[in-house]
């Protein structure tokens, strides 16, 4: 399990490092499209879009993509992810996406509101499909311990208050709990470490562009170890780098808070730094600067071609 401590008064961003255990793990006999295809026996539309397919092999291993049906011999995953390099005999994993209720249940310790309209701590959810930098929040739940006499106990959208304990949690981003109940508190996650690389897709734009993006794993991630200078373009220019991985930790207290720091990769042929990683203005050295285990960062691209790149980290640790 991991806990992580909602400070009052604050924005605390929580990864989700610990996944639902494994509903199959097999491998393809046959990838057409956005179909792939198993020898495994599964249950006609048992995962729609509430599970994932994670590639554990291949072209396409540490990628992932949910499911938009399922058959007794296949399932779909809306993609044609044949035409990325997924072929037959690819191993795969297929996992359940947490949701609100399963990861915070009644029980979890988090704060209870009473009032449905003035919630006093809410999970704030990443819109992954937003453009630009400094993206808004998708949407934002609360718990209500259903005293209003008109709502149940359970997880709603602030202000709109649909019911929402079924609202998937994506494993590529972080969310926000925002704090403002008058104490702290802890969330505790337990669930399967990972021992597969979990990777996730990095978006370039001709603007500026922020995706925000987690260590998906339970330990820390150094800059060096990470494989980010694989989806970041190296800097030419120390004082105007370019490409950016802007770094957040649950440190200080605080609503709306700010990155500790932004780091860059540099090619070395400023003639004064050797090739790494570097802390943007400083130039501090920077290679050992750890993403905390389930820790939340950007990578802030800078204006270029529309494009898409798969970002796969290396998993850190060995079982």
């Amino acid at each position: 399990y991991v806990t992580t401590t909602a400070a009052d008064g604050s924005d605390t961003f929580i990864g989700l490092s610990l996944t639902e255990a494994v509903a199959l793990a097999s491998s393809a006999s046959d990838v057409t499209g956005s179909i792939v295809s198993t020898g495994s026996t599964l249950v006609e539309d048992a995962y729609n879009n509430t599970h994932y397919l994670l590639f554990t092999t291949g072209a396409q291993e540490g990628q992932w993509y949910e499911i938009s049906d399922t058959t007794t011999s296949s399932v779909d995953l809306g993609e044609d992810v044949a035409a990325l390099g997924a072929t037959a005999s690819d191993e795969f994993k297929i996992i359940k996406f947490w949701t609100l209720g399963e990861l915070l249940p009644s029980t979890s310790g988090f704060a209870v509101s009473t009032n449905a309209f003035v919630p006093v701590a809410e999970v704030l959810l990443n819109n992954l499909t937003a453009a630009g930098v400094n993206l808004s929040s998708s949407a934002s739940y609360f718990y209500h311990d259903g005293s209003s006499g008109f709502l149940v106990a359970g997880w709603y959208q602030s202000g709109t208050l649909a019911a929402s304990n079924s609202i998937a949690l994506s494993p590529e981003t972080y969310f926000t709990v925002r704090n403002q109940s008058g104490s702290d508190f802890d969330i505790v996650v337990s669930g399967a470490v990972p021992v597969d690389v979990v990777g996730s897709t990095v978006s370039s734009e001709t603007f500026t562009q922020d995706n925000q993006l987690v260590n998906p794993y339970p330990s820390g991630l150094s800059l060096d170890d990470s494989a980010l200078a694989a989806v970041v373009n190296a800097s030419t220019n120390v004082f105007v780098p370019g490409d950016e991985v802007v770094l957040f930790e649950n440190t200080g207290t605080g609503l709306n808070r700010s990155s500790v720091a932004s780091y860059f990769y540099h090619d070395g042929s400023s003639g004064f730094l050797g090739a790494g990683w570097y802390q943007s203005g400083s130039l501090a050295a920077s290679g050992s600067v750890e993403i905390p285990a389930g820790g939340a960062f950007w990578i802030r691209k800078a204006a270029g071609s529309a494009q898409v790149a798969e970002w796969n980290p290396p998993v850190p640790y060995t079982l």
